[in-house]
């Protein structure tokens, strides 16, 4: 390829991180003559894209694509807060001496019975009496419940009286198709989730779901926008139950990611965590970068805001 068929972008619609990188990606893929990238290659050069326009306009990353910055966090030294996460199988780690203190831990269910899961959430509940750092638990099903299996679990946890305490489950339910069909919907899905909710009182995240939808509509966000937005914001029924969108930049795309968070946070306020899928640890330092930039947004609230899931790197050896 001549140097000069490589299609130029405008730096700053691209920092913008609304479009304009997609758009970019494409004209790309087109003067490559690909007809598409695997993921792992298409993030990467995503990653690539903003770090050089970052570097043009001479400004670090994460303030580069914080266009809609609250004034007030510019002269903040926070940092960004990040939750523990226990494995499965590993249901004691988070208690061991010399682990690391976190604001938030996430724990792996959904594959023991759901007394011994309930005990697990129990026992990073318990943590809390020693680690004063520690304020949230939230947990991760991964789809692992029909209707009867995530009712005993709850059952049991509500025995331990821990239900209503967590911040959040992540996609409790197996995945729920279109009716009389094999085709999974991302409507009726939603639809479950929030029966889940009006029926335990805990609230849900979205995952595994907006994977799903991504690849659906070929990771075009305008199709992905249309149909979120036809389910959140219909007339007929309101969601009340979802807590937050769970975002994995290396499964969704960086800008994707971005503007699903913006979404989240602007028009549906909830919350927007940005999480790795034991990324590589340069992977896992632009979710952060992402993850810092979003929090960093007026629309980003103290009350929907949850710890993001990039702690994953110490499990990587």
């Amino acid at each position: 390829l001549d140097p000069t068929e490589i299609p130029k972008f405008d730096v700053a619609d691209l920092l913008e991180m609304d479009g304009a990188l997609a758009d970019y990606m494409e004209s790309l893929m087109d003067a490559l003559k690909l007809n598409d990238l695997v993921l792992s290659v298409r993030s990467g050069l995503e990653m690539a894209l903003i770090s050089l326009a970052a570097q043009v306009v001479r400004v670090p990353l994460v303030q580069a694509i914080t266009e809609d910055i609250d004034p007030s966090l510019l002269t903040q030294n926070t940092m960004l807060p990040v939750n523990g996460l226990i494995t499965r199988g590993n249901v004691n780690e988070s208690s061991k001496p010399n682990s690391i203190s976190y604001p938030s831990l996430k724990v792996k269910i959904g594959h023991q019975s759901a007394t011994s899961d309930a005990v697990a959430i129990a026992n990073a509940f318990d943590r809390m009496k020693s680690d004063k750092n520690l304020s949230g638990v939230r947990a991760d099903a991964n789809r692992a419940w029909d209707s009867e299996s995530a009712e005993m679990f709850v059952d049991a946890l509500n025995r331990l009286s821990f239900g209503r305490k967590l911040e959040f489950i992540e996609e409790p339910l197996a995945k729920v198709n279109a009716g009389g069909t094999e085709i999974w919907s991302f409507a009726n899905q939603v639809e479950e989730l929030e029966h889940w909710y009006m029926k335990t009182g805990i609230k849900y995240a979205l995952d595994e779901s907006l994977a799903d939808l991504a690849e659906k509509h070929w990771y075009d966000f305008d199709s992905m926008e249309e149909e979120i937005r036809s389910v959140f914001s219909s007339k007929d029924s309101r969601i009340h139950g979802c807590a937050a969108f769970v975002l994995k930049p290396a499964l969704l795309g960086l800008e994707t990611s971005m503007r699903l968070a913006r979404m989240a946070r602007k028009d549906f306020i909830i919350g927007a965590v940005f999480s790795s899928s034991f990324d590589s640890g340069v992977g896992l330092a632009y979710t952060a970068f992402l993850a810092a930039a979003s929090d960093r947004s007026q629309y980003a609230s103290k009350e929907h805001s949850f710890p993001h899931g990039v702690g994953t790197f110490n499990m990587l050896g």
